[in-house]
């Protein structure tokens, strides 16, 4: 039934209330990574067989999971481009983290950034990654041009910037700076 509450399922009820229906009946999923940018395109972390332990799929419709990365251990949610071709996924290599950029269907993909950077958002036109240069604070913010792989340092301070964001034209980048602790 639907009541069933299996662990690691997806469920969705309306806003306004209502009887909750399930999504998926597998089970087995660690995280919602959700694509505010993307609307329909919804991706989890989910349990994989050994020795991957933590793969990312994406939500098809009849709540099936289509694998996107199950080659290795992800390290976070990934991140949809602005054109729906493709994922940006940190994934871990050893004691490090590894940016893959995946076809959104899944398959080998490639690294992307150095070790350790870790993606944010894409610029509404698909042609820039913003992502963050360290695993652990203070984080400075740095770009990645996709077309040459060329990447610009943006802040470089002792404070943390997090949480940054795209204006509309994609001439600035609006983040919140924290003191680190």
């Amino acid at each position: 039934s639907n009541h069933d509450a299996r662990w690691g399922d997806l469920w969705r009820v309306p806003v306004s209330g209502g009887e909750p229906t399930r999504l998926t009946q597998g089970g087995g999923i660690l995280q919602l990574c959700w694509q505010p940018r993307r609307p329909g395109q919804v991706f989890v972390r989910v349990v994989a067989d050994p020795p991957v332990t933590v793969a990312v799929a994406r939500l098809r419709p009849g709540g099936v999971l289509q694998p996107v990365w199950d080659r290795s251990l992800t390290a976070g949610c990934p991140v949809a481009s602005p054109t729906s071709d493709s994922v940006a996924v940190p994934v871990r290599a050893g004691t490090d983290v590894q940016t893959m950029l995946v076809p959104f269907d899944g398959g080998r993909g490639r690294a992307i950034l150095e070790k350790n950077q870790i993606p944010g958002t894409w610029s509404v036109d698909g042609r820039q990654l913003l992502f963050r240069y360290t695993l652990n604070p203070p984080f400075d913010l740095g770009l990645l041009n996709l077309a040459d792989g060329q990447e610009r340092r943006v802040t470089n301070t002792p404070e943390s910037e997090q949480g940054a964001e795209w204006s509309a034209d994609v001439a600035t980048l609006v983040f919140r700076r924290v003191v680190p602790v």
